[in-house]
Formats: structure tokens, sequence, C-alpha cells
């Protein structure tokens, strides 16, 4: 058969199988970045508008300004923020990656193994990009909206891979003038930062390059060996894992204060990450979908390489497949690339920078080397498996995998379902209830205005609050699951008469607990809460909390503004309204949120010299002029 018709039809497969899933709503991360981000809203016919929807984004030291660039695109051409077309967009985002994949692993195979027959190879290649395109662990990137930053930085990662090899292949056989070198320079310089300016992961790029270099040509130039390129290429990447080790053993002291706002430490999350990397090896080549989730919380954080024990195992197993690839460095080359890509893939966000600690897109790029070791004996046993008997095991292991997918895809495809699976199958994630507690309660609310009987309501109403206490009892300590008990048992439940416990629980544990970033919207929404009239008049002690939150974090200016939302609902004066403020802003004096509050201020007051003080201020601070219209719309309403 054709290699164009195999992959095509694995490309048309994956296309009917993700367009199945794509009618899912938007939720998590993509509320805040998306839903909630007017600066992605344009109609496009406004050169300012694409420049602020670019740097619509505080995520990361790029800003990721070509991802937020697709979603303000995707906003202008279907004329409102659509989550169909966004996760439609994203899985043809997938396609023309596994396309790339078919291409980069056709110049791999050619490289790895010349000689070999090319029908072969290009089966090995059409492997790669089948199993990739089609592997459910890839259902988190392409159906969650605010992953195509993901999806955009692997798509210009692999097209700089895919360039390299065609370049790098010809100049191993002929040679390079000056002027190639540097046009390739220029290309692959283009495709590195379009993929750092996609999401942050890009910044990896020439590592991989050079794993390239140093696993595959091996200073091949102008059809003979030269040992100064193949030094040199060595030299570098040893140089690199040392600067990666100096930054684990000695990381900079910037690091301490990130880890603040974690429950964990440092070297709590390397020893951790240790096993998780054997977690994602796990899911790659045993595309289990029972052991994959939205959230993985579920996981044992290490306190120590015997705490728990498996956490030393890792280490020793990871000591283990290295030394296996080194032995096998002659006749399975493919081994030793692989680990190294694989464990390159990771360096950003399974390394010292304080993120969450497991992420199944975290594997998007990393997981393509995993997938052609997976491939290989499509090569390794060409003598012993005829190309017909290749082919037909290769369709029946695709078909296992598309079932996988399309199973998960259909989970994904409905918010509900995909919490209450994730808490069925990770019955001790706390998140994982978390999630299911809250859309069977927004279910609740949308089929009591429906009008539904109501025994519906009531059912979806009393399964809300269950999975709520579940999370309560798996993490005592996090205040999303004491606010929403306290305010679903205020609203729905007061016979249970626990509205003094939950509030009595939220604020014993502001008095230690290191808030992380899903407390603070926790404290947002029982504030808001209140401030709507939702809850019960609860001011003296969210008041009470608050005080405890600034003695233990006086630089918080999100407990700050909480502070002063709730004064205003309470009708303080402007004289102590000025005061927060003034206190905020000598912390961050250039905060366009208290900036915004003391312009409207001054404005009651008719402080004109003062208004445009801050407004000097707020220029002064806003470089790029993110936040004009803010601005305008204070001076001109």
């Amino acid at each position: 058969m054709d290699a164009r018709w195999l992959i095509l039809t694995a490309l048309t497969l994956t296309t009917l199988i993700y367009l199945s899933g794509v009618r899912g709503p938007f939720f998590f991360d993509d509320l805040p970045w998306l839903v909630s981000n007017s600066l992605i809203h344009i109609d496009g016919t406004k050169f300012e508008d694409w420049r602020l929807a670019a740097m619509s984004s505080s995520a990361g030291p790029g800003g990721r300004p070509v991802s937020m660039l697709s979603f303000a695109l995707n906003h202008v051409l279907a004329g409102d923020l659509s989550a169909k077309h966004i996760k439609v967009t994203n899985v043809f985002i997938h396609l023309a990656i596994g396309y790339l994949i078919f291409l980069f692993s056709l110049s791999v195979s050619q490289q790895l193994w010349p000689g070999t027959q090319s029908d072969r190879l290009r089966i090995f290649a059409i492997a790669v990009a089948s199993i990739w395109l089609l592997h459910p662990l890839h259902v988190s990137t392409v159906l969650y909206s605010i992953q195509r930053m993901a999806q955009l930085s692997t798509l210009f990662a692999v097209l700089a891979l895919q360039l390299f090899m065609r370049y790098r292949t010809c100049w191993a056989e002929r040679g390079a003038s000056a002027h190639e070198i540097v046009a390739a320079g220029l290309w692959l310089s283009l495709c590195w930062g379009a993929s750092f300016f996609s999401k942050e992961n890009g910044i990896i790029l020439p590592w991989l390059l050079l794993v390239l270099e140093v696993f595959l040509f091996r200073g091949q130039w102008h059809g003979t060996s030269n040992r100064l390129l193949r030094n040199c290429a060595r030299g570098v990447f040893a140089l690199l894992c040392l600067i990666f080790l100096m930054l684990l053993f000695l990381p900079p002291t910037s690091l301490a204060s990130m880890y603040m706002s974690r429950d964990f430490s440092l070297e709590e999350r390397m020893m951790t990450q240790i096993r998780v990397l054997w977690y994602y090896l796990g899911w790659i080549a045993f595309p289990d979908v029972t052991a994959m989730s939205f959230q993985h919380d579920y996981i044992r954080v290490a306190s120590g390489f015997f705490d728990p024990l498996t956490t030393m195992v890792a280490f020793l197993g990871w000591i283990a497949l290295a030394g296996l690839a080194v032995m096998l460095r002659s006749n399975f080359p493919l081994l030793g690339f692989g680990i190294t890509f694989f464990l390159i893939g990771h360096l950003v966000e399974s390394s010292i920078v304080p993120l969450e600690m497991v992420y199944e897109h975290r594997n998007y790029l990393p997981s393509i080397a995993v997938v052609m070791c997976m491939a290989s004996p499509v090569v390794i046993l060409k003598d012993r498996i005829s190309i017909n008997l290749t082919i037909s095991l290769l369709v029946a292991f695709v078909l296992v995998i598309a079932a996988a997918l399309w199973s998960r895809v259909d989970v994904w495809s409905d918010e509900i379902q995909l919490n209450g699976v994730n808490v069925n199958n990770h019955p001790s994630s706390s998140r994982s209830h978390y999630f299911y507690a809250d859309s069977l309660l927004r279910q609740y609310r949308e089929s009591v205005r429906r009008g539904d009987p109501p025994e519906v309501s009531k059912d979806l109403l009393m399964l809300s609050r269950y999975h709520f206490e579940q999370m309560y009892l798996l993490n005592p300590n996090d205040l999303a699951a004491i606010v929403m008990l306290y305010y679903v048992d205020s609203n729905y439940f007061p016979a249970l008469n626990e509205r003094e416990q939950w509030l009595d629980r939220l604020e014993s544990v502001a008095s230690f607990r290191i808030l992380q970033a899903s407390d603070f919207n926790a404290l947002e929404s029982i504030v808001d809460c209140h401030v709507q009239g939702a809850c019960p008049s609860i001011s003296s002690d969210l008041f009470q909390v608050l005080a405890t939150l600034e003695t233990r974090y006086p630089e918080s200016l999100r407990v700050t503004s909480l502070k002063l939302k709730l004064m205003a609902h309470v009708g303080a004066g402007d004289s102590a309204l000025r005061e927060v403020i003034e206190s905020a802003l000598l912390i961050s004096p250039g905060d366009r949120g208290f900036l915004y509050e003391k312009i409207i201020l001054d404005s009651k007051s008719g402080d004109i010299a003062s208004m445009y003080e801050s407004a000097e201020a707020w220029l002064r601070y806003d470089k790029k002029r993110s936040s004009l219209g803010q601005l305008e719309f204070l001076f001109t309403k």
C-alpha cells in the first residue's frame, strides 16, 4: 500500500474521532485566560486591538503572544469566543504536527538505519505518526482549549527539528557553504522564537537540536567524520548538562520566594518528579485510559529518597535505563536518543520551576521520541517479519489505541461525564471531587431554572455536597472545600446547622496553610458571594480571616484587594478606603487595579491633580501600553 494513503488514513481517523468531542465546554484555566480576557474578544478591524490581544497574557516571562493572537483570530473568524471553534482549530493543529512528525521520523530513520529498504522506513514513520496522533494521552492537550499554547510550541519545535534534519543530512553528505549555514540559522531561529513565544517550553529547542547532532550525525560532514565537530557538539551538550546540574544543586535565590506559594519545597519537587517521569513513560507506552485524568494530585509528594521507597526505586530505574542505553549504543542508538529527548523535553516543567506536580499535556512533545522507540521493531525485526505482516500488526495496534482515544474523547465531550469518570478512576484525588461537585452544583442550578422535577434537582444537589465533603475529608486544609461546604450548607442545607463550623475551620486553616492559587480563588468566591448577597452576613468573620492573612502575607495584594472589596461593601468611608489603596501602592506603585480604585476616589472628591498623577504612574509602569482603553474609559465616563 502507498505510504501516502496510510498516513492519510491515520489523519482522517484522527480527525473523525476528535471532531466527535469538540462540543465540550470551556473549563478551568480557559475561563480566566480566554472567557474573561476581553482583550482577545476583538473584531479585527484595528491594529491596536491585535497588539493588545498579543500581550493579553501574563503567563510566563514571554507572554505567549503567538498563542494569544491565535485565540484572537478565532474570535474574529467566528464572531464570538466559541469553545467549539477553538477546539476544532486545536484538532487541525494536532493534525499538522502529526504530519510533521511523519516527515521528521522518516528523516531520523534514514539517518539511523542507512541502507534499509525505503518502504520499511516509511512504515516506521507512519507508525510513529499514527501512534502519536491517536494516543489517548494527548486528549487533555487537544480538547483543553488553553493548551493550544503547548500545541503551537510543539508545532514550531517539530518544524525546526525537521528543517534541521534536512539541512544536516545534506551537509553530512556534501558539506555546506557559509550562506547555507546562515540561512539555516535564520530559519531555525525564527522557529525557535515562534515556539518560545507560544509557550516557554520552546526554550529547549537548541538543546534538542544538539541531541540530534550528538546521537544521529556524530560529526559527519562532507562524507567523513569530523572529529572537531563531533567533540564540539558533545562539549556544548555536556556544558548544558553541567549548567542544569548546577541549577539543581545551587538554585537561584529568586526560586525561594516562588516556592513560598507552594506546599512543597524544591527538593521535594525534584524527588517527586523522579517518579512522575516514570508515570509519564508508563502512560505513553501502555495507554490505559483509566490511568489518565485531568488531575493527578493523588500522586504522593516525596519527602525523601526513601519516603516513599518508590522514589529511590525510580531513581535506580533511571540509572539502569541510562546504563542500558550506553550498552546498546551501537546496536540500538535510538534508545539513548529517545531517553535523552524525553528527559530534555521535560526540562522546563519537570525540574526546578515551582509548577504543579503533574499534567498530561507536558508529554505532548517529549512523547515523540518514546513513540519512536515503541515503533522501532518495525525496522529492527525486518529480517523476521515481512512488510505485509508488519502493516497488519501496525493496523491492529493503531485500531486498539484508536478505540482508546475514541472512548476518552467521548468522555471529554461532556463536562459532567468527564469529572465523574475522573472521580471513579481516581477516588483519592481531592481536586477531581471538587470539579465533579462544582459541575453538579451548576447543573443543579440549571435544573432549577428549567423547572425540572424537584427530585431530579435534589439528587444533583445531594451528590454535589457529597463530593465537596469527600474533597474535605481527603484534604481538610484545602480552603476551596471549606468555602464550598459553607456556601452549600448556608444556602441549601440550613438544617445541618454547620455554618459556624465551616467558618471556624476557615479561620483556623487561614492561620497556618501555605496558600495556593486555588485558595485565593476560594477566598475571592466567598467574598463575592457575601457581597452579592448569596451568603449570609458574615462580614466580621471574613474581616478576621483577612486580618490573619494580612499578618502572614503583609505584601499580598490579593489579600488587600479582598479587604478593599469587603470594606466597600460594608460602607467604609472614602478615607478608610484610600488608606488601604495607598498602602497597596507603596508595595506595588504600578498596580493598575489599585490605581484604578484611586482614580475613582479622586474623581469622587474632585481632586483632578491627584487623578492625573495616578494616570502618570499608570503609564509609567504600563510600558507595553496594554491597558490604555481602561485608562481612557476612566477619564471619559
